[in-house]
């Protein structure tokens, strides 16, 4: 009778505990007002693109937080980290350090691939077909050589990402504007740059909207251009 008394009073004592806890624990939740929040899971360098892999929630007084700090996760997604800003690995993230795509100063850098560079090239409304080249369009690169009293006109580069097409002021140009086109921005293999810069320099260039806008590939070399001779000598 004893023991059934003893584990009786036992149980009471282990249930007031557990209800003691809980209601601190309720407490303390809504004396500090926990928030969800989401952190940087390690840090974020300048130029990071912000995805899911990349943060974690977490629950923070609210107290703690500023009118900065970020709390919804889709306003960071697909954000970049700002060229003069880092956040630190289980740093809030504020408005401050990030920003989209069309707010960045180096937007065409932030398109590039993998051993890919931005090369420009002088263009006008002609050779941009009337204006109808945008950010994504793909072009495919003619070249035409003097070579004595021959003249050379044949395909060197296709499928050309363009990255950005800017006015004489450097402002990207908008087809339903009267903006005049300048500079061709595209992306360019880093090791096929000298063989178009020797191009320019050795005779002109022609830029054509694509056969092949839809295909993967980039910056394709034609092996068998009639130029390669005369830009390899």
């Amino acid at each position: 009778m004893k023991q059934k008394y003893s584990l009786l009073h036992f149980g009471i004592a282990l249930g007031l505990c557990l209800l003691a806890i809980g209601g601190s624990l309720l407490y303390i939740h809504n004396q500090l007002e926990l928030v969800e929040v989401y952190v940087a899971k390690d840090e974020l360098s300048a130029r990071t693109l912000i995805s899911e892999n990349d943060i974690y929630k977490i629950k923070v007084p609210k107290a703690y937080l500023s009118e900065d700090a970020i709390l919804e996760k889709d306003q960071m997604l697909g954000k970049y980290v700002k060229i003069d800003a880092s956040i630190p690995k289980g740093s809030l993230i504020y408005k401050s350090t990030i920003e989209s795509l069309d707010e960045s100063i180096d937007q065409p850098s932030l398109l590039l691939r993998s051993n890919q560079a931005v090369y420009a090239i002088d263009v006008s409304l002609t050779s941009t077909s009337g204006n109808t080249l945008q950010i994504g369009s793909k072009v495919d690169i003619y070249g035409t050589l003097k070579v004595g009293r021959e003249t050379k006109v044949d395909l060197l580069f296709k499928q050309v990402r363009v990255i950005s097409v800017k006015d004489k002021n450097g402002n990207e140009v908008d087809r339903k504007s009267n903006q005049m086109p300048k500079l061709l921005l595209v992306a360019f293999d880093q090791i096929e740059i000298p063989l178009i810069t020797k191009l320019i320099a050795m005779g002109e260039i022609t830029i054509t909207p694509t056969a092949e806008f839809f295909s993967e590939d980039e910056c394709v070399l034609n092996e068998q251009s009639l130029l390669l001779d005369n830009l390899y000598a």
